[in-house]
């Protein structure tokens, strides 16, 4: 399938003007569509990552309270975890499966203009990402202080009060570590993708206007 460039290439090597809307509306469609499941698909491996992830946090804090819930000390952040991991799940499985159903069914309508297909698809995903954003702000250091503390006070006698230095630097470990690899996906599952639908967003818009 010839990409946006070389499409413009073969215009450029016709005679006098030629519009976008002369071409066939199935190549258009084709490209466009392939382009922008494209960037989605990128996007939809961060949901499968997340989401099993999820379920491991899930599993670690069910396992918790069920052996250790008659301790207060771990009841408490345990279910302080579960209430933060609980809305962002069921606002990523929400997103998500639109985006998923997206792939599966987006077909252009050609009374809108291509423009604005994509810029839904952008918005899709944007939305999300800014999102996801927002609530790791404070799910990341919720998440690896509650992890540290049950850690701590499981298996050190005494736990973080005993330990403070220890248990300090456990923490910024985590913290650093998760924020690194979460900057790492975002740019992979995120920036990129978003980057390449704004660039395919301003390159079909530069051909009409040079075109028209």
């Amino acid at each position: 399938m010839q990409t946006l460039d070389e499409i413009k290439k073969n215009w450029k090597k016709e005679a006098g003007p030629v519009k976008p809307d002369t071409l066939s509306e199935q190549i258009w469609q084709e490209i466009i569509e392939q382009q922008v499941k494209k960037q989605k698909g990128i996007s939809m491996q961060y949901f499968w990552a997340s989401f099993t992830f999820q379920i491991i946090v899930y599993g670690f804090l069910t396992y918790t309270l069920i052996v250790y819930g008659q301790d207060i000390l771990v009841l408490i952040p345990s279910i302080i975890c579960f209430l933060f991991y609980i809305p962002f799940t069921i606002i990523l499985m929400s997103k998500f499966k639109r985006m998923a159903a997206g792939i599966k069914h987006d077909k252009i309508v050609w009374d809108k203009s291509i423009q604005d297909y994509i810029k839904e698809q952008y918005f899709l995903l944007s939305s999300f990402y800014k999102f996801k954003i927002r609530y790791e702000v404070f799910l990341v250091p919720i998440s690896a202080a509650v992890f540290v503390w049950i850690f701590f006070h499981l298996y050190m006698p005494g736990g973080v009060f005993v330990y403070p230095i220890s248990s300090g630097l456990l923490f910024l470990f985590v913290l650093v570590a998760c924020t690194a690899a979460i900057l790492a996906e975002n740019k992979r599952n995120f920036k990129k993708p978003l980057k390449r639908l704004k660039n395919l967003l301003n390159d079909i818009s530069a051909t009409y206007k040079s075109k028209v």
